[in-house]
């Protein structure tokens, strides 16, 4: 799954994967991204990363092999840790300051375990399964 997979970054990781033959599901709410970047083998998921339900239910759904990882990348408030340091499978990583978009990046890269790796952005949603569409 690739989060905010109708930007840049995320539509060229989902090309990539897909040469090597991988299966490739786009996760966004396309507030900045368009589908039109979007690979058309992939299935496409609309929906937003910061929905709280949707993650709770993504934690408990049977399949095991991912993580979720949350940087703070130097808030003042705490909201990322308050809003998602109870779900579980999510991790949450402070920064004490913020290190901009590439630092916090990295530094969520630093602390995953997975062979695969996609960046989240505030512009993706995650929904149920059964809004899926294939394009």
């Amino acid at each position: 799954m690739i989060t905010g997979g109708a930007g840049f970054i995320g539509s060229h990781l989902a090309e990539r994967l897909l040469k090597e033959n991988a299966g490739v599901t786009i996760l966004d709410n396309f507030s900045v991204g368009k589908r039109e970047n979007i690979p058309h083998s992939c299935e496409v998921v609309n929906g937003d990363v910061c929905d709280r339900e949707a993650l709770n239910e993504i934690s408990n759904d049977d399949y095991s092999n991912f993580e979720v990882i949350f940087v703070d990348n130097g808030s003042t408030d705490r909201s990322v840790q308050r809003l998602f340091g109870s779900v579980p499978r999510v991790r949450v990583v402070r920064n004490q300051r913020s290190l901009g978009i590439g630092g916090g990046c990295n530094v969520g890269i630093r602390h995953a375990r997975g062979k695969y790796i996609a960046s989240l952005a505030n512009d993706t949603k995650v929904v149920q399964v059964p809004e899926i569409a294939h394009f």
